[in-house]
């Protein structure tokens, strides 16, 4: 009895605290239906057969199309498309090679995956391929990537390999055998593509450009067979300029030169590389010039009661090679300037000028900028440096109301 005794004791004391618990689960909402969904599988590297182990794995939004196949919607809008691609709808796969993307909104999606080295499936694409695709688009990018369809509350699976692609590494130097530091060195399609012709993607998420170390070394990596050729960067000069409407601009003036494999600076004399996926070529060394290069230097000056020109740029084009091109920032002083140059004979341009300086912030309304009229003048580099450059804005031109310079940056 005395058992029986402590048990209903106990039952008393727990019976109100599971009474309530009960009322608590009958009272409590409903948990809310899930909203998004999850995409999961697995990277695999195609020449090792391993787990492409910290891939990076993102999804492309597939557009809505009516019954004719003609594109209506976008998932995103597309000038979002590719901040949202290196955003949040992004993951890294594991020590396995496997990969979750969660909170995934409900829709149709390619899934891509990138790993340095490795050939990304949209390479022969460009950005305005993906940004705005044609059903044609739609169907040849069908043909290289997994698409999933995602249903709220529900997990689809894709699969990935990943191909090797080719690389390509050597030495940048200069012509007194000192190593180039920190210079760009970058492949080009050898082809003879218009000048307006997008290049080709070589990763939404990986870069494929090669910058030489402290001993002169670079290294490309994962790039489609095919001809190309290789070119590093002769950068001009970058000056700080600043006036009491803006804060400090940091201008790239002289324009940047590209010299090319082997010993040129025309891009249609350049040594041709032909590549296939997964090929390691080497010893392929740039050699950078220090003599026989020269600069041009002038000002651009508006004529009659026009305002001084403080803002625009000088555009440089070789009149024999059409590839060969550079731009310039014009100086508060209406001043420009080129540097590494070979000989040859150059068309300069003006373009966006103004006598407002540019605001880094926040353009003033009251300022309205002037309208100048772009001119050309043609010059002949020789064998030394080309002063005293004068380009001519002939008068009678209207401001331009309601209009601002665009920041620069």
């Amino acid at each position: 009895m005395e058992g029986f005794g402590r048990v209903s004791l106990l039952l008393a004391l727990l019976l109100p605290g599971l009474t309530a618990h009960t009322q608590n689960q009958q009272d409590a909402p409903a948990l809310a239906e899930p909203q998004t969904g999850i995409i999961t599988g697995y990277v695999l590297c195609d020449d090792t057969q391993a787990p492409a182990r910290f891939a990076s794995v993102l999804i492309i939004p597939i557009p809505v199309s009516d019954a004719g196949g003609k594109v209506t919607a976008a998932s995103v809008p597309n000038s979002a498309l590719f901040a949202t691609l290196r955003s949040h709808d992004a993951a890294k796969t594991n020590l396995d090679g496997e990969y979750t993307l969660a909170n995934i909104s409900p829709g149709s999606y390619f899934v891509l995956a990138e790993l340095d080295g490795y050939l990304s499936p949209v390479w022969q694409f460009d950005e305005d391929d993906l940004k705005d695709m044609t059903p044609e688009t739609i169907k040849k990018v069908t043909a290289l990537l997994p698409a999933v369809q995602v249903e709220a509350g529900k997990t689809v699976h894709a699969d990935i390999t990943l191909e090797r692609g080719a690389s390509i590494s050597g030495t940048v130097a200069y012509e007194d055998g000192t190593p180039a530091i920190g210079v760009g060195v970058r492949l080009e399609v050898a082809t003879d593509d218009p000048e307006d012709k997008p290049p080709p993607l070589d990763g939404l998420m990986y870069r494929s450009t090669g910058i030489s170390d402290d001993h002169g070394h670079y290294r490309i990596n994962g790039w489609p067979g095919g001809k190309y050729v290789l070119g590093a960067a002769l950068p001009g000069q970058t000056v700080p300029t600043a006036s009491k409407e803006t804060s400090a601009l940091y201008l790239a003036q002289g324009g940047t030169i590209t010299v090319y494999s082997d010993k040129t600076l025309h891009r249609k004399d350049a040594k041709v590389y032909t590549m296939t996926e997964g090929d390691d070529l080497s010893g392929v060394d740039v050699e950078l010039p220090l003599h026989g290069l020269h600069s041009i230097s002038g000002k651009v000056v508006a004529e009659g009661d026009q305002p001084g020109v403080v803002w625009g740029l000088v555009y440089l084009q070789d009149i024999n090679d059409w590839k060969f091109n550079s731009q310039t920032v014009i100086s508060a002083d209406g001043s420009f300037q080129f540097f590494n140059l070979p000989q040859g004979n150059y068309k300069l341009t003006t373009r966006n000028l103004s006598d407002v300086v540019p605001q880094s912030v926040q353009p003033s309304p009251e300022s309205t900028p002037y309208s100048y009229k772009d001119v050309s003048t043609t010059v002949e580099v020789t064998d030394k440096d080309l002063n005293g450059v004068a380009i001519v804005i002939p008068g009678s031109t209207k401001p331009t109301e309601g209009s601002n310079p665009q920041n620069p940056e």
